[in-house]
């Protein structure tokens, strides 16, 4: 019978035994202080495939503190860099040539990894979660999306939700706009393809289907709070209010990394970022 009592005892006491071998799965922030908080530095622990193979996390934030007595909805400022890990691929040669185009006396490069420095450019950053729930004003002007020299540009258009992106051919021959919504052929001299996005989307694919050479990516975004990097690396968020924020960095070729923090009152998060390609999520679509 003691024998007995003991195997339940044992059989009881097992999960809780179980739960304190395991590792806490939920990942650690740092900082996120108040008004007199600190800067500290902050790093995300669930990039899933951004870390390098010693564990340390790729992504850094530097959160710093605000104004002493900032009122507590103050604004606060989010910015930082878009880097590449370890040596950048060449950019290759683009032959442009055929199907109406004429050859260019001046070489034209690839613009599917850009990286100048060590900095990466035409990457879309953005805040996928952490805003409160609401309605942000759609710009009247479109954004445009141009067909130049056979070429697309520019080669990432960043739209709102809403927001018309016309779709243009500058050039003296006919182009063809393929892209997950449409395929049609496009004149010269045609008037724009107007699209409309109606939901969030992250890289839609916009190709020549009669000039293979020819590509770009729209991103859509239901928010004001994103930016391109340009060819210093660099990006700035407009102002957004203080609280906990995850930003994501997206690019054609490295897909996407992310960094979480909580950025007080006033104050700043600066947001290194680092990038390479198979180093991070490909998915297209938010």
């Amino acid at each position: 019978m003691t024998h007995k009592l003991q195997q339940l005892a044992l059989l009881a006491a097992l999960p809780l035994i179980l739960a304190s071998c395991g590792d806490d799965p939920r990942p650690r922030i740092a900082g996120g202080g108040g008004s007199n908080s600190p800067s500290v530095p902050e790093k995300d622990d669930s990039n899933g495939g951004s870390s390098n193979s010693s564990g340390k996390t790729l992504q850094e934030v530097k959160v710093s503190a605000g104004p002493e007595g900032a009122a507590p909805d103050a604004k606060a400022k989010v910015f930082g860099v878009v880097l590449y890990k370890g040596e950048a691929p060449e950019r290759r040669p683009i032959t442009i040539g055929g199907g109406g185009c004429r050859p260019t006396d001046e070489e034209v490069l690839s613009e599917t990894l850009v990286v100048v420095d060590g900095k990466v450019a035409n990457a879309f950053v953005y805040i996928d979660r952490g805003l409160a729930d609401g309605e942000f004003e759609v710009p009247d002007e479109p954004a445009v999306l141009n067909q130049v020299g056979c070429m697309y540009s520019p080669h990432v258009v960043a739209v709102r939700v809403g927001q018309e992106l016309h779709v243009m051919n500058s050039d003296d021959t006919t182009h063809n706009v393929h892209s997950p919504t449409r395929n049609v052929n496009q004149p010269s001299g045609s008037k724009a393809q107007v699209v409309t996005y109606e939901r969030s989307t992250i890289g839609d694919s916009y190709v020549c289907d009669i000039h293979p050479w020819m590509n770009a990516y729209v991103c859509a975004i239901d928010h004001p709070f994103f930016a391109l990097t340009g060819p210093d690396g660099r990006f700035e968020l407009p102002e957004l209010p203080p609280g906990k924020y995850r930003l994501t960095a997206w690019q054609e070729k490295c897909g996407r990394v992310r960094a979480e923090f909580t950025v007080p009152p006033g104050g700043t998060a600066e947001v290194s970022f680092q990038v390479s390609v198979g180093g991070s999520s490909r998915r297209g679509r938010r």
